[in-house]
């Protein structure tokens, strides 16, 4: 040290302060000069031993205290020790506490509260009483002035400066950042006001070569007999590569993040009670909220019909560990549908407790309204919306089947339409096509719930009966004699009146017999019709 301070070992009789550093677990990792004076034992011999063992009992905080100060709810601890030391002697003095970088960092003061360094810099031998010098973190002794009492080595090595500059009366707070000075004023502040006991806070300092350090700061306050603030005592540990790698992974999280958002797809993430965890902007413009919130329950919006058989589902991939896939339904605030594809994985910790899902949402809507279109074109009628030849015939198979499990046989009824092709030659396709669309509308009004119809050419219809009517006379002829009189009613069209009728062959389904012969059947029944005149049907 300068000013004629010493920087020889202090004397046994008269320590100010013994320093350790103890891992969580007990653990010495690094002993002071002074604590190693105390003992009379050195560092080589105390490194990585239990440190109970090796000072003292009932030194270390006790496990409630050190349980806090681990969980960050107190930062330092202070309190009475009277023990007896590893070599025998005893030992009463405070003990000062605190937690730095995973470490617990214990202060011992002989005899109770600290004495300032300016009353007590030198024993009468000339040895130093505060062996600062050989701790590894910075350490600061600053009057109220922010002026320096002392620093140490690792001090003047991570700010840049000499001892003889940071002891010749610079203002110790020109080293901070300006950006950082007003928190830092308003804390030393509460700490001078008694409104904080200690401090912890992380800063930057300026280096006179202009290099900006990120430091973790502790800052505690000396006290006169009086209990006045006589200085304050900081322990400074450089954290410049902790907050390197915290800044790159904060620009690393904030760049996935944009990606993220920036992804069409919807990604969230939901915790084991299905409450979201995190969602992107997709997924929000997908369930037409300006955003899903933490805590945000998906349940809400998916649509009740769908709901059930989607819970099934889920947990029965949960229960299995399985990735999986389902396609559902949700209500937009709007009131709009849409249906969503959710592609999920479960995840479950080392216990196997299922602990949430994370996965994908893709709006399938249109591609559904495409499918949805794709089969219809397929089994319908474009003209018409009745069914097609395919559909008739996909549905007669299905009724056939069913008989000869001993369900109700089918009938068939064959229409074809009397005089529709003289309204075609003389008013065009474009009459013709708007008599068929009424045709159709009329065997709607006519068939029962069960019935099936289709067109099948030009002017064909078929219709697949499989019930009975209320009173118990057979369907298929009172059908008959409906769709009869139905179609021979005038139709209006482009202003006119036009008349047409329907001859109709009807087909009983027996044991043994194909579809394409029931239909063959009908369809010669009503060639019988119109032989006998027309507008009437007949039995195969």
């Amino acid at each position: 040290m300068s000013d004629g301070v010493p920087t020889t070992s202090r004397g046994l009789d008269d320590p100010w302060w013994a320093m350790a550093i103890v891992s969580f677990d007990g653990t010495v990792r690094h002993a002071g000069t002074g604590l190693c004076e105390l003992l009379g034992t050195p560092e080589t011999d105390l490194v990585g031993q239990p440190f109970d063992e090796v000072v003292a009992g009932g030194i270390m905080p006790d496990p409630d205290v050190m349980d806090d100060m681990i969980k960050g709810r107190h930062r330092t601890a202070r309190y009475r020790a009277d023990v007896e030391l590893a070599n025998g002697r005893p030992w009463v003095g405070d003990v000062a506490a605190s937690i730095i970088d995973d470490e617990v960092h214990l202060h011992l003061f002989r005899g109770g509260r600290p004495q300032r360094i300016s009353e007590h810099q030198t024993a009468p031998d000339g040895s130093v009483l505060l062996a600062i010098d050989q701790m590894r973190i910075g350490i600061a002794i600053v009057g109220l002035d922010g002026k320096a009492h002392a620093v140490n080595d690792a001090m003047c090595e991570l700010s840049g400066y000499s001892e003889e500059e940071l002891m010749s009366g610079m203002d110790l707070r020109d080293l901070t950042h300006p950006d950082d000075l007003d928190d830092d004023l308003q804390l030393a502040i509460r700490l001078s006001t008694g409104e904080l006991n200690s401090y912890t806070t992380e800063k930057r300092l300026r280096r006179p070569d202009g290099e900006t350090v990120w430091i973790r700061q502790e800052v505690t306050v000396d006290r006169d007999n009086q209990g006045h603030i006589a200085q304050f005592i900081a322990q400074i540990v450089d954290i410049t590569d902790r907050k390197r790698i915290e800044f790159e992974l904060a620009a690393s999280r904030a760049g996935y993040v944009q990606l993220i958002d920036r992804m069409p797809v919807g990604i969230l993430s939901s915790d084991a009670k299905g409450e979201i965890v995190t969602a992107n902007v997709a997924a929000a413009t997908i369930a037409g909220l300006d955003e899903i919130p933490v805590g945000f329950r998906v349940d809400r919006i998916i649509h009740p019909d769908d709901l059930p058989d989607l819970a099934r589902e889920i947990n029965e991939h949960v229960e299995a560990g399985l990735d999986f896939h389902v396609e559902f339904r949700i209500m937009r605030p709007d009131g709009t549908c849409r249906w969503i594809r959710n592609d999920a994985h479960p995840s479950h910790d080392e216990d196997g407790a299922f602990t949430g899902l994370t996965g994908t949402w893709l709006d399938v809507t249109s591609i559904r309204a495409a499918e949805t279109l794709l089969r219809h074109q397929a089994v319908e009628d474009q003209l018409t919306g009745l069914g097609n030849r395919r559909f008739l015939f996909d549905s007669l198979e299905q009724a056939v089947k069913a008989g000869e499990a001993g369900g109700p046989s089918p009938t068939v009824l064959f229409v074809d339409l009397d005089g529709f092709k003289a309204i075609n030659d003389s008013g065009g396709h474009g009459v013709g096509d708007m008599v068929l669309i009424e045709v159709a509308v009329r065997i709607r009004d006519c068939i029962s719930s069960t019935d099936l119809a289709a067109r099948i050419g030009g002017d064909e219809f078929v219709i697949c009966c499989t019930g009975e009517s209320d009173d118990g006379t057979p369907w298929p002829e009172r059908l008959a004699d409906a769709l009869i009189r139905s179609i021979a009613e005038p139709f209006v069209v482009d202003g006119r009146k036009v008349s047409i009728g329907a001859s109709i062959g009807i087909a009983d389904w027996h044991p043994g017999q194909a579809a394409d012969d029931l239909v063959r059947d009908a369809d010669q029944a009503v060639y019988q019709a119109k032989r006998d005149g027309r507008g009437c049907w007949r039995h195969a």
